[in-house]
């Protein structure tokens, strides 16, 4: 038989049994439209998340790396050495680059003011002269709008959340219920402490780790799980060293007790233009640390690698439902062939009187599971699609809300929770093999002993 004989005649036992194709194309539709809908949620969040950072960093992810072990000397007094060699060599290796030190400074951090000159908000050529330039988290500001400052505090150096307030009467407070209000009032606006003016160039997340978790009605919300692994992010006070002599002399003067608390130099700034990169030299970092080693390396603006950390973590999780669907859906398609096949003896037998050989029978079948596969991945894709649709409405607001105030940015649009990742180029892969794997798990069955022998059980 020519190809075209065998594809009409594939065709032929396809559109010769609907019913039967139906309930298959169906039972099996709905077992991986949920798997479809599972991998094109979580990857619509993973690119919402990182989307979201691209509003703080651009297309830069800046992370802060530092590597130390223990020594003990002759008096078995223990202490930290640094290096650099080991943190250099994964950087180079993972596409990244190196464009300062960080030090700090209680719990604000010091780094050099051009590393955020190609931020979306990153200009501070307008600032005013003899300040700070900082940035700051919002819970820090909410602080600062509902305090006045007394001014007996003890203000040290950029340890601003160490300071005391004295608090004014809470009916006369700003609320702030859209984190945008937050942002317009207090960006480029200068708060004055009795020791600086601090100029604020960007309210940064909240101090303490923000984690979006979404309202549920009667039942949890299932998005709080990703959510929790995927949104974790936090924000440090930040002083913009620009090299004027007002952020020296402020640096400066910190007490000598908390001078101590200054991060080594080997605190190394890494940048790197691509997040997947950042999160690799991430675990490359993770294996250096030991017993007496300690490695350190997190998102100093964002968290472009936790999203891509805990968006990983659920995809492996992922992979046993997926290969335990793949059998049900090898095991299905396999009783369809053999069904096919034991219906159909006369008509098998038929092909093979006018000249069809194994391998002829061996296609037509093929073409027939072939086409069946193809239309149960429509049919899954679309109806994954649809899942994802129904997700993405029912929390699309309150998620803007969410990422608007966990990152500090303007309030997104409508979010469709659509992505896609390698684990569904898998699924489909997988599925279109499916008809081969059962062709080779019942070959036999279109042998002429079988044929035979299912034609006299039929007599």
């Amino acid at each position: 038989m020519n190809l075209i004989d065998i594809l009409k005649l594939g065709h032929l036992q396809f559109s010769s049994h609907k019913i039967r194709n139906f309930l298959a194309i169906i039972t099996a539709g709905i077992l991986f439209s949920a798997l479809f809908a599972v991998q094109f949620v979580l990857s619509g969040l993973r690119d919402t998340l990182l989307s979201a950072n691209r509003e703080i960093t651009g297309d830069e992810v800046i992370l802060v790396s530092q590597d130390c072990h223990d020594v003990f000397d002759d008096n078995g007094a223990q202490s930290s050495i640094c290096r650099e060699d080991r943190i250099r060599k994964l950087v180079a290796e993972h596409h990244g680059e190196i464009i300062g030190y960080a030090k700090k400074v209680g719990t604000a951090f010091v780094i050099p003011a051009d590393i955020i000159t190609n931020f979306p908000w990153g200009n501070t050529h307008d600032q005013p002269n003899d300040v700070i330039p900082i940035m700051i988290p919002a819970g820090i500001i909410s602080i600062i709008s509902q305090y006045k400052v007394d001014g007996s505090i003890l203000f040290i150096g950029t340890y601003i959340d160490t300071a005391i307030y004295e608090k004014n009467d809470a009916s006369a407070l700003p609320f702030y219920n859209n984190p945008s209000d937050l942002i317009e009032e207090y960006t480029h606006k200068i708060i004055s402490l009795p020791d600086a003016e601090l100029y604020i160039a960007r309210v940064s997340p909240n101090h303490a780790n923000n984690i979006i978790q979404l309202p549920g009605s009667n039942f949890p919300n299932l998005l709080n799980l990703p959510l929790e692994l995927m949104s974790n992010v936090s924000g440090d006070t930040i002083i913009l060293d620009d090299g004027s002599a007002a952020v020296r002399d402020f640096l400066s003067s910190a007490p000598p007790n908390n001078t101590a608390s200054f991060m080594p130099s080997t605190s190394l700034i890494v940048r790197f233009s691509n997040p997947e990169d950042a999160y690799e030299y991430d675990l490359a970092f993770e294996d250096l640390n030991t017993i007496a080693t300690h490695t350190m390396s997190f998102d100093l603006f964002g968290n472009q690698t936790s999203v891509i950390r805990g968006y990983d973590t659920l995809n492996n999780l992922l992979l046993i439902p997926l290969l335990s669907l793949i059998f049900v859906a090898i095991f299905i398609m396999s009783l369809t062939f053999v069904s096919l096949i034991r219906q159909n003896a006369a008509i098998v037998a038929l092909y093979r009187s006018v000249g069809a050989t194994r391998r002829d029978l061996v296609l037509i079948h093929l073409v027939y599971l072939f086409e069946l596969c193809f239309f149960t991945l429509i049919f899954a894709l679309a109806l994954g699609l649809f899942f994802a649709f129904l997700i993405s409405n029912a929390n699309s607001d309150a998620l803007s809300a969410a990422i608007a105030d966990n990152y500090m940015i303007e309030r997104p649009g409508f979010i469709f929770l659509v992505g896609s990742n390698w684990q569904t180029f898998l699924m489909i892969g997988l599925i279109l093999l499916i008809p081969f794997v059962a062709t080779l798990l019942t070959f036999d069955q279109l042998s002429a002993k079988n044929l035979a022998r299912r034609l006299k059980s039929d007599e």
